[in-house]
């Protein structure tokens, strides 16, 4: 799961590209760096080759990406992948939310307008994303909670608490599927929807990646994501992945 934080945009030819990078990860992470000195021996002013040696000294969910830019045709038609596809199977409505895109929460909506009885969330392909985005979902079905999510970063603790009012009153009985690919902000709702909305786990363990990323700018196409904390939730077990209620 990404969350973007303030980061100017570094070039290779910048004076003090090096510094700065170091810097703004240092800003978001409590793990021990190499030192500018050993970064610009490495790499010169080199910021792609910085962040793939930050990258390395940060752990395994530390990540060198690059950026896929939109190509002018899909900015001007406005085209977006859908979050969420629906169908209706033995009386239950099937909802597969396989991202946390920006038009997730108004997707999802309109999927559940006329659904009464047993609804399906399949998070089996959900690898995370936007958790912002998630905690706006995970309140249309529970309703406010005051801090419902835990960061723990080094010494320090962050609350994040799920906004909005429950939504879905006709909903009798909710169901999460989920998998080995259920990854992170989408292991998080599947926790919060079990824990204050009642719904049922079933599939298999999902895959236990209960840290948060943020976003560091490196060059113009590329960005680094950077493993800051820990999240917990009272009650559910996130580290090793999420154990299903029942199998499928």
């Amino acid at each position: 799961m990404a969350l973007a934080i303030p980061a100017g945009e570094t070039r290779a030819q910048d004076a003090g590209v090096i510094g700065r990078l170091h810097d703004a990860v240092a800003d978001v992470s409590a793990r021990p760096l190499p030192s500018v000195k050993t970064l610009t021996s490495i790499c010169g002013g080199d910021a792609v080759c910085a962040g793939e040696a930050l990258a390395s000294s940060l752990g395994p969910h530390a990540r060198l990406e690059r950026i896929t830019h939109p190509s002018t045709d899909e900015i001007r038609g406005v085209q977006t992948r859908p979050s969420v596809e629906v169908s209706d199977e033995s009386g239950r409505r099937v909802i597969r939310l396989d991202r946390f895109g920006r038009k997730a929460v108004w997707e999802l909506r309109e999927a559940l307008r006329d659904a009464r009885k047993t609804v399906v969330i399949d998070l089996r392909a959900n690898q995370g994303g936007d958790f912002d985005r998630m905690l706006r979902i995970a309140g249309m079905f529970c309703g406010s909670i005051e801090n419902a999510v835990r960061l723990v970063e080094g010494s320090t603790e962050r609350w994040f608490s799920v906004p909005g009012e429950k939504e879905f009153h006709g909903v009798q009985k909710l169901q999460v599927w989920i998998g080995k690919q259920t990854a992170s902000s989408a292991e998080v709702l599947a926790a919060l929807l079990k824990l204050h909305a009642g719904a049922k786990l079933s599939g298999e363990k999902t895959f236990g990646k209960n840290v948060l990323l943020r976003e560091v700018a490196v060059a113009h196409e590329w960005r680094l994501l950077v493993p800051s904390g820990r999240l917990e939730i009272e009650g559910i077990v996130l580290e090793g992945g999420l154990t299903p209620d029942e199998s499928p």
